[in-house]
């Protein structure tokens, strides 16, 4: 795989996992907010705060940090990203 292809495999999973992690800290800050209405203003501030708590952050790396490996060791393109899709598939689970 060309150096080039790797970076782009590497951006996509990056991606991925910052998604997986700001969605993380959507679903708790739903569930803390929408209990009272009055404190929906206050989202934004709570959410920055949550997307810096490496405590949130970690077991998400965690999950990642095999799939960055694969991708600096794949030399076909085509198995990585099949490796790629497969790991950040969408189960539709909670994370």
């Amino acid at each position: 795989m060309t150096k080039e292809e790797k970076d782009a495999m590497l951006l996509v999973a990056q991606t991925a996992e910052r998604l997986m992690h700001e969605n993380m800290c959507f679903k708790a800050m739903l569930k803390a907010f929408c209990l009272n209405p009055d404190r929906l203003p206050e989202w934004k501030d709570w959410l920055d705060r949550m997307m810096k708590d490496k405590t949130l952050e970690e077991p998400i790396r965690e999950k990642f940090q095999h799939i960055y490996s694969q991708i600096e060791l794949s030399v076909d393109p085509s198995e990585a990203l099949r490796a790629l899709l497969r790991d950040i598939s969408i189960s539709g689970k909670e994370n």
